[in-house]
């Protein structure tokens, strides 16, 4: 049993939709207040974005802070009319398990007394119960869900390829630079660090594949210039290059892009991320123009010196983790525009007042956003239909080891199906999750020992025990709910737990939302089938349950392999209903408790299928010396199937499932 986290987990979906949403609102009213803001200084509008990226990346962690806590301001209401949801049939699922002395258990004991002690009568009472569906809500399905999920992750690898694609080119370019030594640039540099107040003074690069200059590197920044480009600029031009680039560094502009990246990697689909980051980029162009502009000529003289630069070189696209004063997006008249417009007031940076009453803005808006929780954490008992099974009777007070003995029910086959083990005290043992790989009618057996899963069972001793069978969308039916019970075990002398030999095995008992604690086991059952034979063996007869259905083209049977003499041959005969015999096949090489398939369609095996269509199926094993021992505890039963639109057995698919009974014993 290997379980794994499916997309569709209930509360690991509520809290990617709660993201979502939460981030749809941080990044759209940080667009509109800077869209707002555009006759305000550059400086405010610039840390009202860098705030909201900022925001988005501690998002996650906050909002899963509230998640996983009970402290949270739940809005289902606000979008569903009716919280509980409406039930097709009117009725209303019960939110929690029947304890021991409540109503409910005692009206399971009531109507477990009304039922026949024999396992035939109890497959008629109980066959076949078809559990409602929760009336659709305003929330999304878990399979829109599942698809939704699918195609954000999708989306978000395919923007860290490019990314990493990105990251490849700038390391090509760190092995292709050459260290510029000119005085004349240097010593501009170093005036420059001087005035922006930067310690760290950068190395100076050329290279031959950049057209424009940019700054790279957080930890050790590199200024790379164009080759040649420094020998056709004035000492002015050179300078407030340098200046623009360095003002990059001097207002952790780099960072900020590793922000802007990452948000627009995690949040690809949200279009306020991508606004503000378009937004950002120009804001951050405008301060380091500003910075330029004030330390040279005036906006004028930089405008002037913009013009001039752009006729020797050429904006570069995007390179992760550069900045550089050419802009791919951004016109040169429309940045020269933008220059001269905003002449009286050419602010670089906030004033530290107005930074910190801005950063606790945020702070407090983050909080409060993260709090508001649209998919409660208990979307997956909202959304999910579910049948709990507990044992009718106390575990025992000391065990190992445990098994649940169940059968998969019909549902959707595009659901997502899981389990989730409870407790006495309703508090969660375990959840497993698996959404591909179980055949709707199959018998299932889920194991859990305390180095296997599960964990400690001493949590379990002596109390009941919950196993809660949910599906994600749709409703579910089961083909044969007396086959659930319960089986414990202890350890060996080896150290080991040995499932073919249980302790005590208990029944269970199902409630559901439309039974009142309907009884599935009218008695416990034995741990093997043990018929004795001498020299001449014995045989067992299975047959089904119930009739046949009245129209098949193939059949299954599933057996488990029997204890026997060692040398002892073992076969198996089938016989129609008028006693005639329809196939017979000796067994070699089967192990104890092994699962075996007996398939027969016309061609294959049996031949005609309609000898059986409305009455019964016997099935007859046989040893030709000692005894025989079958793993009682373990389904044995009869699948039918029709064929598909290929003219092919969908054995995946069975028309109706039956469950064996034993007749004869010889």
């Amino acid at each position: 049993m290997n379980g794994f986290l499916p997309l569709t987990d209930g509360p690991s979906t509520a809290y990617l939709f709660n993201l979502a949403w939460q981030s749809l609102i941080i990044m759209g009213a940080a667009w509109g207040v800077s869209r707002t803001l555009r006759s305000k200084s550059i400086p405010l509008r610039r840390a009202v974005l860098v705030g909201a990226l900022i925001a988005l990346t501690l998002l996650p962690a906050v909002s899963a802070l509230y998640h996983t806590s009970d402290i949270s301001w739940n809005l289902t209401a606000l979008f569903n009319a009716d919280p509980s949801g409406e039930w097709t049939d009117g009725q209303r699922p019960a939110s929690n398990p029947a304890l021991p002395g409540s109503e409910a258990d005692t009206s399971a004991a009531r109507d477990k007394s009304k039922i026949a002690p024999n396992r035939a009568s109890v497959s008629e009472t109980t066959r076949a119960p078809a559990y409602p569906t929760p009336a659709k809500k305003l929330f999304p399905s878990a399979e829109t869900m599942n698809i939704l999920i699918v195609v954000w992750l999708a989306g978000a690898a395919a923007l860290l390829v490019r990314l990493v694609y990105g990251w490849l080119f700038l390391l090509r370019l760190k092995r292709n630079l050459v260290r510029l030594r000119d005085s004349r640039v240097t010593r501009i540099v170093k005036t420059a660090c001087s005035v922006l107040g930067i310690r760290f003074r950068p190395a100076v690069y050329t290279s031959r594949i950049l057209e424009s200059p940019v700054t790279f590197g957080l930890l050790t920044p590199r200024l790379v210039l164009p080759a040649a480009l420094h020998t056709t600029l004035t000492d002015d031009e050179l300078r407030s290059i340098v200046v623009h680039e360095l003002a990059h560094l001097s207002h952790k502009d780099l960072a900020i892009g590793i922000l802007q990246r990452s948000a627009a990697i995690g949040f690809w689909w949200n279009p306020f991320v991508h606004a503000v980051n378009r937004d950002l980029a120009v804001r951050m162009e405008e301060v380091c123009d500003n910075r330029a502009a004030g330390e040279s000529k005036g906006p004028l003289g930089y405008a002037e010196c913009l013009v001039s630069l752009a006729e020797k070189i050429h904006p570069a696209r995007p390179i992760p983790g550069t900045v550089g004063i050419g802009h791919p997006r951004w016109s040169l008249e429309e940045r020269i525009r933008a220059l001269l417009a905003r002449t009286p007031s050419m602010a670089t940076a906030l004033r530290p007042r107005a930074a910190r009453a801005l950063g606790l803005y945020f702070a407090v808006a983050l909080f409060l956003v993260a709090g508001c929780q649209i998919f409660a954490k208990n979307w997956e008992d909202e959304n999910w239909t579910y049948v709990t099974f507990r044992t009718s009777r106390p575990a025992p007070d000391r065990f190992d080891g445990w098994t649940f003995f169940w059968e998969v029910p019909h549902h959707d086959p595009s659901a997502a199906f899981d389990y989730v083990v409870l407790d006495q005290r309703e508090k969660r043992y375990c959840t497993y999750h698996k959404k591909f790989g179980w055949h709707m009618g199959a018998p299932t057996r889920s194991d859990f020992a305390e180095d296997f899963y599960g964990g400690d069972p001493a949590v379990l001793f002596g109390s009941h025990i919950y196993f809660r069978i949910r599906v994600a969308a749709g409703s579910m039916r089961f083909s044969s709910p007396e086959d659930f019970h319960f089986a414990f075990y202890e350890k060996d002398a080896t150290g080991r737990i040995d499932r073919h030999r249980p302790i005590q095995t208990i029944n269970a008992l199902a409630e559901t939302s439309e039974l009142e604690a309907a009884a599935v086991g009218a008695e416990d059952l034995s741990p093997t089938l043990h018929v004795e034979g001498g020299d001449e063996g014995c045989s067992v007869t299975f047959l089904t349950a119930r009739n046949a259905p009245d129209h098949f083209d193939g059949w299954t049977f599933y057996w488990r392999g029997p204890e026997r003499e060692f040398g002892a041959r073992l076969g198996y005969v089938v016989t129609d209903p008028r006693g005639e015999e329809y196939f017979t096949h000796r067994v070699r090489g089967l192990g104890y408790t092994q699962c075996v398939r007996s398939d027969f369609s016309p061609g294959f095996a049996g031949g005609d299928p309609s000898v059986f269509f409305g009455d019964q199926i016997r099935f007859t094993f046989h040893v030709d010396k000692g005894s025989i021992d079958f793993p009682w505890y373990m389904a044995f039963y009869f699948a039918f199937y029709e064929n598909g639109p290929d003219g092919k057995i969908d054995r995946n698919r069975p028309l109706d499932v039956i469950r064996a009974k034993v007749k004869e014993q010889s």
